[in-house]
């Protein structure tokens, strides 16, 4: 239950459903008391933002009542209630949250399908020792703050950048996990290549 403000009546989920059934009656004194607040760029600020996410007016127009009587403090606490309440009820906005986190999944599953091909790169070329690390695990400790671990672990999704979904390359995770540890728990030390690519390179350039 949301408390009450010093002399209003208490605001409770059930009475801001009421006021959204109220519809469009109160949008001509909605209007006047915005004008009343045309030099006041911050309440302006406010209820255009208000405006942008479609709260009803009646809601509108308590926001813009509380400024107005200069209680604004509780005009910003009422503007950030109402318009959390609006994000979690309006269809459309629901909607867009759902397609804005869509395409992070997205963009997450291409991130790290490009940083773990990347990463193996680094690894198979040796370019570590070339920052002056001796070892992988030093390098990938220090320079990326990645234990071994992690490491390894987003090696398993090497040429996985075609995955059709974030949820599939989850799962790529999630079942080569086990590959990475033994029956006692203890980390297994990835098999290396009898040659790295660096070695194989000049190989076929010396051929050539």
């Amino acid at each position: 239950m949301v408390a009450a403000f010093p002399g209003d009546r208490q605001e409770t989920p059930s009475y801001w459903v009421a006021m959204e059934n109220r519809g469009a009656e109160s949008t001509q004194k909605y209007h006047a008391l915005k004008e009343r607040l045309r030099n006041q760029s911050r309440a302006r600020q406010f209820l255009d933002q208000l405006e942008n996410d479609r709260v009803q007016r009646p809601l509108l127009e308590a926001v813009a009542g509380r400024f107005a009587a200069d209680r604004h403090g509780q005009g910003e606490i009422l503007a950030a209630m109402y318009d959390e309440l609006t994000q979690n009820r309006n269809p459309a906005l629901i909607l867009r949250r759902v397609t804005e986190l869509r395409a992070v999944f997205d963009r997450i599953r291409k991130d790290l399908a490009q940083s773990a091909g990347d990463l193996d790169q680094l690894r198979e070329w040796e370019g570590y020792r070339l920052l002056g690390h001796g070892a992988w695990e030093e390098f990938v400790e220090k320079e990326l703050n990645l234990s071994r671990k992690v490491a390894d672990l987003l090696l398993l999704i090497v040429g996985q950048e075609q995955t059709s979904t974030f949820d599939a390359l989850v799962q790529v995770l999630v079942k080569g996990y086990a590959s990475l540890t033994v029956s006692n728990g203890e980390q297994r030390t990835p098999t290396r290549r009898s040659e790295s690519r660096e070695d194989a390179f000049n190989k076929r350039a010396t051929a050539s």
